[in-house]
């Protein structure tokens, strides 16, 4: 495990101690559980953008129609 080092406002960081304390857990802790959280939500945000252009890509191919074809146009090849 890695160390790293952030700053932070005085105030911010006393009222994290405080929610630390009263969850009985560390200010590690819930900065773990925070960045855990946060990439997770980062990396569904890709999936949905890379469906979504998945999903642009494919309506090229869409078998939606103005028009209803005959059974003749439809079996021409």
């Amino acid at each position: 495990m890695k160390n790293i080092t952030f700053s932070a406002q005085d105030k911010l960081i006393d009222e994290l101690r405080q929610v630390a304390q009263q969850k009985n857990v560390t200010v590690n802790d819930l900065f773990r559980d925070w960045a855990c959280t946060y990439v997770a939500k980062q990396k569904q945000v890709e999936r949905e953008k890379r469906l979504k252009a998945l999903e642009a890509s494919f309506e090229k191919f869409s078998l939606k129609s103005t028009r209803k074809y005959t059974r003749d146009e439809m079996n021409e090849h």
